[in-house]
C-alpha cells in the first residue's frame, strides 16, 4: 500500500494597508523618505507640548524664586530704615511770654531753645561706620548674659541684656567724637511762633515736627504756650474786653468827661460823659475791645 503525499502547509504575504498608516514592503524611495518625514513631523508635533510645559515651569519656579528672595532682601534692608508711625519722640513744651499788645496786633514770635538732633557726623549710629564692630566681650555677640542663683540645693539661671553692649552684642571699634556713641546730642534751634490776633494766655500752639529727633524715631513736635509778660501795660483783659483806669478831677466828674485815651491799636479813642460819675463807675466803650479769634476784624 503506497503512503499518502505529505501535506505542506502554505503561507501567503500580503502588503499592509494604507489604512495602517506604514508604507508597504515594496514602495519606491520617494514614498520611503515621504513616509518617514510625516512620521518625524509627527513625533516633534506630539513632543513639543510636553516640553514647553517644563520649560514653563522651570522658568516660572526661577521667577518666583528670585521675587521671594527679592522680596526678603528688601525687608531685611528696610528694618533698619524703616520709622514705625506709632514711636515717636515726646512733644518739647515751650513757655512763650507775649504781651498783651502781641495778643491784640498778632505776629510771629521767635523762640530759642535746646534740642536733641541726630549726629551730623555718624548719622546717628553711633560710631565710624568705616571702623566696623567687634563682638562684645562679655555676652560673646548674644546681646544676653546667664547668672546663676543658688538657692540651698538648686541652681537658677537667670537671663538679661548685657549692660557692657546694650543687649546689641557687638561694641563700635571707633566711637563718634561728638555725640560719644550716642548717635544724637543737644544743639540750640530757634522757632519762629504763629500768634493769631485774639488769642488768650493759657492758649496752646502745636508746631509738628519741630521738636527732638532720633535715629528710628518720628520727629517730636513742639507745644508753646502763651503766658502773660512782665512789660508793663494800662490795660488789663477781662475775656475779649479791655479794662483800664482813668484818673480824672472832681470838675469832671461833675460836669463831663470830654478826653481821649491812646490804644493798643495806637488810636486815640474819644472818652466822653455827661452825667455824674462817682468813683469807681465804669464807662464803656463799644467795639474796642480785643479782636474775636473767629472774627479779627470785629
Amino acid at each position: 500500500m503506497e503512503p499518502s503525499p505529505t501535506r505542506r502547509r502554505s503561507f501567503v504575504v500580503r502588503a499592509p494597508s494604507s489604512a495602517s498608516g506604514l508604507p508597504a514592503e515594496k514602495t519606491s524611495s520617494e514614498e520611503a523618505v515621504a513616509w518617514a518625514t510625516a512620521l518625524r513631523e509627527h513625533r516633534r508635533a506630539t513632543a513639543e507640548p510636553g516640553v514647553s510645559w517644563v520649560h514653563c515651569v522651570v522658568v516660572g519656579g526661577a521667577v518666583c524664586f528670585l521675587l521671594i528672595m527679592v522680596q526678603l532682601y528688601s525687608q531685611v534692608t528696610s528694618m533698619a530704615s524703616f520709622v514705625q508711625p506709632d514711636r515717636q519722640m515726646r512733644p518739647t513744651r515751650l513757655d512763650v511770654a507775649v504781651d498783651l499788645a502781641t495778643l491784640f496786633h498778632g505776629g510771629v514770635q521767635t523762640v530759642d531753645f535746646e534740642k536733641q538732633v541726630v549726629c551730623a557726623v555718624c548719622h546717628g549710629h553711633g560710631y565710624d561706620q568705616a571702623a566696623g564692630l567687634r563682638k562684645c566681650p562679655v555676652c560673646g555677640g548674644a546681646g544676653m548674659v546667664v547668672h546663676e542663683q543658688r538657692f540651698g540645693h538648686r541652681v537658677h539661671r537667670v537671663r538679661h541684656g548685657c549692660d557692657r553692649c546694650s543687649g546689641a552684642g557687638h561694641l563700635p571699634n571707633r566711637v563718634c567724637p561728638i555725640c560719644h556713641g550716642h548717635g544724637h546730642h543737644h544743639a540750640s534751634a530757634s522757632i519762629a511762633v504763629p500768634v493769631a490776633p485774639g488769642m488768650m494766655h493759657g492758649d496752646e500752639i502745636l508746631l509738628t515736627g519741630g521738636g527732638d529727633a532720633q535715629r528710628h524715631v518720628a520727629t517730636g513736635d513742639v507745644l508753646v504756650r502763651l503766658v502773660p509778660s512782665a512789660s508793663p501795660t494800662r490795660f488789663v483783659r477781662r475775656g475779649d474786653d479791655l479794662e483800664t483806669i482813668m484818673v480824672i478831677s472832681l470838675a469832671e466828674a461833675l460836669t463831663g468827661v470830654a478826653t481821649y485815651m491812646e490804644h493798643l491799636s495806637g488810636d486815640l479813642v474819644p472818652i466822653t460823659t455827661q452825667d455824674v460819675l462817682h468813683p469807681h463807675a465804669v464807662v464803656r466803650v463799644p467795639n474796642q475791645g480785643m479782636p474775636l479769634r473767629h472774627d479779627p476784624q470785629r
